[in-house]
């Protein structure tokens, strides 16, 4: 089991076994500059690299998923035995979603239609059986699972990356997100793979049990002063 924290911090000396500290250094970058994948180059590294590990989860120094009982992070004990009570085949921990209108339009509301129907018609042309489930899940959907925040067993983790870094390539391929869009919005890889994560989520069904989760959208000024949680 191991569960890695991506960061572009020096260090997390605090980090205790099960997590492990992933510099962004240490990892294959996406395209000329990590901010456009930011979090998911640790999770292709994580998927190209680790594929004998029984359950896997990427996090950020501040995005972390936490224990709903006590609070602070799983320890591997109490990992393992969430994941041992959980026989299913496919066993995922998830953040406890975000309420929102629909996905479709909180999506549009930030990023702009343009960018809704791309991800629409690539789906649609590469994924028809995920998109059959579309409107179900991505125009009247009242929950959102955000962050890409997730730990999961090897069969989900992998089958999964698999199919959304796949569709990610072929946005590489046909959209420039780059150009004319400012720093935030060229992070749309990231925008994207969490919409099509509650689409794969959903279609799928895995057995998962929810968990509180710490969101800190961290400012320069005050990035040095955070403190990973306690096991």
């Amino acid at each position: 089991m191991k569960i890695f924290v991506y960061s572009y911090l020096e260090t997390l000396d605090y980090l205790k076994h099960p997590y492990y500290s992933l510099h962004q250094n240490d990892v294959e970058i996406t395209g000329d500059s990590g901010h456009y994948y930011s979090d998911l180059n640790g999770c292709k590294h994580v998927y190209k690299n680790y594929k004998d590990e029984d359950y896997l989860g990427v996090m950020q120094y501040r995005k972390w998923l936490l224990n709903p009982v006590s609070g602070k992070l799983f320890s591997e004990i109490s990992l393992r035995g969430v994941f041992e009570y959980l026989q299913g085949e496919c066993k995922i921990v998830v953040s406890k979603p975000l309420e929102y209108v629909s996905m479709a339009k909180q999506f549009i509301k930030i990023h702009g239609k343009d960018m809704w129907d791309f991800l629409e018609n690539l789906i649609k042309e590469m994924h028809p059986d995920f998109y059959k489930h579309w409107n179900e899940y991505m125009e009247q959907e009242q929950y959102f699972y955000a962050a890409n925040l997730y730990i999961a067993n090897n069969k989900f983790f992998m089958e999964y990356h698999s199919w959304l870094f796949e569709i990610l390539d072929e946005v590489d391929k046909r959209l420039d997100y780059k150009t004319g869009r400012d720093f935030y919005q060229q992070r749309i890889p990231g925008y994207f793979a969490e919409r099509l994560f509650n689409l794969y989520f959903q279609v799928t069904k895995p057995i998962f049990i929810l968990s509180d989760s710490n969101i800190f959208e961290a400012t320069a000024d005050i990035e040095k002063k955070l403190r990973f949680p306690k096991v």
